[in-house]
Protein backbone atom coordinates (compact mmCIF):
# COMPACT_ATOMS: atom_id res chain seq x y z
CA UNK A 1 0.00 0.00 0.00
CA UNK A 2 1.77 2.52 -1.18
CA UNK A 3 -0.97 5.31 -1.43
CA UNK A 4 -0.35 8.44 1.18
CA UNK A 5 -4.07 8.83 1.50
CA UNK A 6 -5.05 5.53 2.05
CA UNK A 7 -2.27 4.99 4.51
CA UNK A 8 -2.54 8.26 6.35
CA UNK A 9 -6.58 7.10 6.63
CA UNK A 10 -5.68 3.50 8.24
CA UNK A 11 -3.45 5.36 10.75
CA UNK A 12 -6.73 7.16 11.90
CA UNK A 13 -8.55 4.26 11.92
CA UNK A 14 -6.47 2.75 13.88
CA UNK A 15 -6.05 5.33 16.06
CA UNK A 16 -9.75 6.46 15.98
CA UNK A 17 -10.34 2.34 17.65
CA UNK A 18 -7.51 3.16 20.07
CA UNK A 19 -9.04 6.24 21.34
CA UNK A 20 -12.75 4.40 21.88
CA UNK A 21 -11.24 1.59 23.67
CA UNK A 22 -9.07 4.43 25.75
CA UNK A 23 -12.48 6.33 26.47
CA UNK A 24 -14.84 3.57 27.09
CA UNK A 25 -12.55 1.81 30.17
CA UNK A 26 -11.26 5.26 31.61
CA UNK A 27 -14.70 6.69 31.28
CA UNK A 28 -16.37 3.61 33.21
CA UNK A 29 -13.68 2.56 35.77
CA UNK A 30 -12.73 6.64 37.01
CA UNK A 31 -16.64 6.76 37.49
CA UNK A 32 -17.21 3.54 39.09
CA UNK A 33 -14.11 4.61 41.16
CA UNK A 34 -15.64 7.73 42.50
CA UNK A 35 -19.34 5.77 43.54
CA UNK A 36 -18.87 5.71 47.69
CA UNK A 37 -20.98 2.89 47.64
CA UNK A 38 -18.35 0.35 45.91
CA UNK A 39 -15.57 2.30 48.05
CA UNK A 40 -17.76 1.77 51.37
CA UNK A 41 -18.87 -1.51 50.28
CA UNK A 42 -22.59 -1.30 50.57
CA UNK A 43 -25.90 -1.20 48.73
CA UNK A 44 -26.34 1.95 46.36
CA UNK A 45 -28.79 4.86 47.62
CA UNK A 46 -31.20 6.95 45.50
CA UNK A 47 -28.80 9.07 44.45
CA UNK A 48 -26.09 6.96 43.59
CA UNK A 49 -28.63 4.31 41.60
CA UNK A 50 -29.02 7.68 39.49
CA UNK A 51 -25.47 7.76 38.64
CA UNK A 52 -25.38 4.02 38.05
CA UNK A 53 -28.54 4.33 35.19
CA UNK A 54 -27.28 7.32 33.65
CA UNK A 55 -23.58 5.44 33.55
CA UNK A 56 -25.20 2.36 32.42
CA UNK A 57 -26.93 4.62 29.15
CA UNK A 58 -23.89 6.28 28.49
CA UNK A 59 -22.22 2.57 28.04
CA UNK A 60 -24.83 1.77 25.58
CA UNK A 61 -24.51 5.05 24.40
CA UNK A 62 -21.16 4.85 23.08
CA UNK A 63 -20.77 0.74 22.96
CA UNK A 64 -23.25 0.98 20.67
CA UNK A 65 -21.94 3.42 18.29
CA UNK A 66 -18.87 1.51 17.94
CA UNK A 67 -19.97 -0.97 15.20
CA UNK A 68 -21.67 1.65 13.69
CA UNK A 69 -18.89 3.90 13.35
CA UNK A 70 -16.45 0.83 12.21
CA UNK A 71 -18.56 0.42 9.22
CA UNK A 72 -18.97 3.86 8.28
CA UNK A 73 -15.11 4.29 8.19
CA UNK A 74 -15.14 0.81 6.27
CA UNK A 75 -17.62 2.59 3.92
CA UNK A 76 -15.72 5.92 3.80
CA UNK A 77 -12.13 5.71 4.65
CA UNK A 78 -10.98 8.88 7.20
CA UNK A 79 -9.23 10.67 4.29
CA UNK A 80 -11.09 14.21 5.04
CA UNK A 81 -9.50 16.00 8.26
CA UNK A 82 -12.42 17.46 9.43
CA UNK A 83 -14.69 14.63 9.18
CA UNK A 84 -11.37 13.20 11.37
CA UNK A 85 -11.87 16.11 13.59
CA UNK A 86 -15.11 15.60 14.23
CA UNK A 87 -14.32 11.76 15.12
CA UNK A 88 -11.84 12.44 18.05
CA UNK A 89 -14.36 15.12 19.29
CA UNK A 90 -17.55 12.87 19.15
CA UNK A 91 -15.20 10.41 21.24
CA UNK A 92 -13.98 12.66 23.65
CA UNK A 93 -17.82 13.44 23.86
CA UNK A 94 -18.35 9.61 25.04
CA UNK A 95 -15.97 10.34 27.53
CA UNK A 96 -17.25 13.80 29.38
CA UNK A 97 -20.75 11.42 29.22
CA UNK A 98 -18.97 8.71 31.31
CA UNK A 99 -17.21 10.55 33.65
CA UNK A 100 -19.88 13.24 34.36
CA UNK A 101 -22.39 10.14 34.98
CA UNK A 102 -22.49 11.87 38.64
CA UNK A 103 -23.99 14.84 37.34
CA UNK A 104 -27.59 14.47 36.38
CA UNK A 105 -28.18 17.02 34.51
CA UNK A 106 -25.50 16.72 32.05
CA UNK A 107 -26.37 13.28 29.94
CA UNK A 108 -29.65 14.58 27.97
CA UNK A 109 -27.93 17.64 26.89
CA UNK A 110 -24.93 15.57 26.10
CA UNK A 111 -26.62 12.92 24.19
CA UNK A 112 -28.43 16.21 22.25
CA UNK A 113 -25.44 17.64 21.38
CA UNK A 114 -23.60 13.84 19.72
CA UNK A 115 -26.56 13.33 17.72
CA UNK A 116 -26.38 16.82 16.25
CA UNK A 117 -22.77 16.32 15.35
CA UNK A 118 -24.14 13.05 13.87
CA UNK A 119 -26.13 15.06 11.67
CA UNK A 120 -23.04 17.15 11.03
CA UNK A 121 -20.48 14.50 10.26
CA UNK A 122 -23.02 13.23 7.85
CA UNK A 123 -22.83 16.81 5.94
CA UNK A 124 -18.98 16.49 5.83
CA UNK A 125 -19.41 12.82 4.84
CA UNK A 126 -21.73 13.91 1.78
CA UNK A 127 -19.60 16.76 0.82
CA UNK A 128 -16.74 14.52 0.58
CA UNK A 129 -18.26 11.50 -1.07
CA UNK A 130 -21.16 12.84 -2.36
CA UNK A 131 -21.84 10.09 -5.34
CA UNK A 132 -22.07 7.67 -2.77
CA UNK A 133 -25.65 9.27 -1.53
CA UNK A 134 -27.02 9.77 -4.71
CA UNK A 135 -26.27 10.36 -8.73
CA UNK A 136 -25.08 13.52 -8.59
CA UNK A 137 -27.83 16.35 -10.41
CA UNK A 138 -24.99 19.48 -10.50
CA UNK A 139 -25.27 21.87 -7.16
CA UNK A 140 -23.59 20.73 -3.94
CA UNK A 141 -26.52 22.35 -2.10
CA UNK A 142 -29.24 21.12 -4.32
CA UNK A 143 -28.00 17.56 -4.09
CA UNK A 144 -27.60 17.61 -0.43
CA UNK A 145 -31.33 19.22 -0.42
CA UNK A 146 -32.21 15.96 -2.21
CA UNK A 147 -30.81 13.58 0.10
CA UNK A 148 -32.62 14.58 3.05
CA UNK A 149 -36.05 15.02 0.83
CA UNK A 150 -35.27 11.96 -0.99
CA UNK A 151 -35.00 10.02 2.28
CA UNK A 152 -37.89 11.80 3.66
CA UNK A 153 -39.76 9.93 0.59
CA UNK A 154 -38.13 6.69 0.56
CA UNK A 155 -37.06 7.30 -2.80
CA UNK A 156 -34.68 4.62 -3.84
CA UNK A 157 -31.38 4.66 -4.90
CA UNK A 158 -30.66 7.33 -2.59
CA UNK A 159 -28.64 6.58 0.90
CA UNK A 160 -31.05 7.05 3.75
CA UNK A 161 -28.44 7.77 6.62
CA UNK A 162 -28.72 11.55 6.92
CA UNK A 163 -32.46 11.35 6.93
CA UNK A 164 -32.61 8.56 10.20
CA UNK A 165 -29.69 10.88 11.71
CA UNK A 166 -31.88 13.70 11.44
CA UNK A 167 -35.14 11.96 13.03
CA UNK A 168 -33.62 10.33 15.67
CA UNK A 169 -31.83 13.85 16.85
CA UNK A 170 -34.99 15.27 16.61
CA UNK A 171 -35.68 12.68 18.98
CA UNK A 172 -33.26 13.48 21.69
CA UNK A 173 -34.19 17.22 21.26
CA UNK A 174 -37.58 17.41 22.30
CA UNK A 175 -36.38 14.17 25.18
CA UNK A 176 -33.67 17.02 26.47
CA UNK A 177 -36.77 19.57 26.75
CA UNK A 178 -38.31 16.89 29.27
CA UNK A 179 -35.11 16.85 31.49
CA UNK A 180 -35.39 20.75 32.86
CA UNK A 181 -36.59 20.31 35.44
CA UNK A 182 -36.04 16.79 36.46
CA UNK A 183 -36.27 14.77 39.60
CA UNK A 184 -35.88 11.35 40.50
CA UNK A 185 -38.54 9.36 38.94
CA UNK A 186 -38.56 11.41 35.99
CA UNK A 187 -34.36 11.04 35.44
CA UNK A 188 -35.20 6.76 35.70
CA UNK A 189 -38.04 7.23 33.02
CA UNK A 190 -35.18 9.76 30.75
CA UNK A 191 -32.94 6.87 30.77
CA UNK A 192 -35.64 4.28 30.06
CA UNK A 193 -36.44 6.49 27.04
CA UNK A 194 -32.95 7.51 26.07
CA UNK A 195 -31.62 3.75 25.57
CA UNK A 196 -35.56 3.40 23.79
CA UNK A 197 -34.06 6.16 21.50
CA UNK A 198 -30.52 4.43 21.18
CA UNK A 199 -31.98 1.12 20.23
CA UNK A 200 -34.59 2.40 17.95
CA UNK A 201 -31.88 4.54 16.25
CA UNK A 202 -29.18 1.52 15.48
CA UNK A 203 -32.16 -0.58 13.91
CA UNK A 204 -32.95 1.79 11.98
CA UNK A 205 -29.30 2.26 10.78
CA UNK A 206 -28.57 -1.31 10.36
CA UNK A 207 -31.91 -1.93 8.79
CA UNK A 208 -29.65 -3.55 4.96
CA UNK A 209 -30.65 -1.89 2.06
CA UNK A 210 -34.35 -3.03 1.20
CA UNK A 211 -33.41 -1.12 -3.16
CA UNK A 212 -30.46 -1.50 -5.12
CA UNK A 213 -27.68 1.03 -4.51
CA UNK A 214 -25.85 3.09 -6.94
CA UNK A 215 -23.77 1.41 -9.73
CA UNK A 216 -20.55 0.24 -8.53
CA UNK A 217 -21.58 -0.37 -4.55
CA UNK A 218 -22.61 -3.46 -3.03
CA UNK A 219 -25.69 -4.31 -0.86
CA UNK A 220 -24.18 -4.19 2.85
CA UNK A 221 -20.97 -2.15 1.96
CA UNK A 222 -22.51 1.18 3.84
CA UNK A 223 -25.65 0.66 2.18
CA UNK A 224 -28.84 1.44 4.19
CA UNK A 225 -32.70 2.36 3.81
CA UNK A 226 -33.70 1.39 7.37
CA UNK A 227 -37.37 1.88 8.24
CA UNK A 228 -39.71 3.49 5.98
CA UNK A 229 -40.06 7.21 6.98
CA UNK A 230 -43.45 6.83 8.30
CA UNK A 231 -42.75 4.04 10.46
CA UNK A 232 -39.84 5.99 11.63
CA UNK A 233 -41.55 8.86 12.39
CA UNK A 234 -44.44 7.19 13.89
CA UNK A 235 -41.71 5.43 16.14
CA UNK A 236 -40.13 9.03 17.74
CA UNK A 237 -43.18 10.15 18.12
CA UNK A 238 -44.67 7.37 20.24
CA UNK A 239 -41.56 7.31 22.15
CA UNK A 240 -42.11 11.25 22.74
CA UNK A 241 -45.74 10.65 24.03
CA UNK A 242 -44.79 8.13 26.25
CA UNK A 243 -42.12 10.30 27.56
CA UNK A 244 -44.13 13.21 27.79
CA UNK A 245 -47.23 11.24 29.56
CA UNK A 246 -44.28 9.99 32.06
CA UNK A 247 -43.13 13.03 33.15
CA UNK A 248 -46.56 14.51 33.56
CA UNK A 249 -47.78 11.55 35.80
CA UNK A 250 -44.60 11.73 37.91
CA UNK A 251 -44.55 15.59 38.32
CA UNK A 252 -44.38 16.00 42.25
Amino acid sequence: MNDPAALRAKFRADFMQRLFAIAISIGIATTLVRMDWIIQGRWPDLPEWEELCILLTGIVLTVSSWDGYLLSIAAKPLRNWLRFAIDIFLVLTYLFFLLTAVHKNFFLTTVMVIFWVYVLWDIVSFLERRRSYLVPSGAVAADLYRVYWKGARDAPKVKRGPIITLVWAGYFTVLWTQSIPMNHAQLFANCIFCVAGLVAYRLDKDRPATDLPLAGQKVGAGWVTGFQMFDRVLLASFLICCACYVHSVLQP
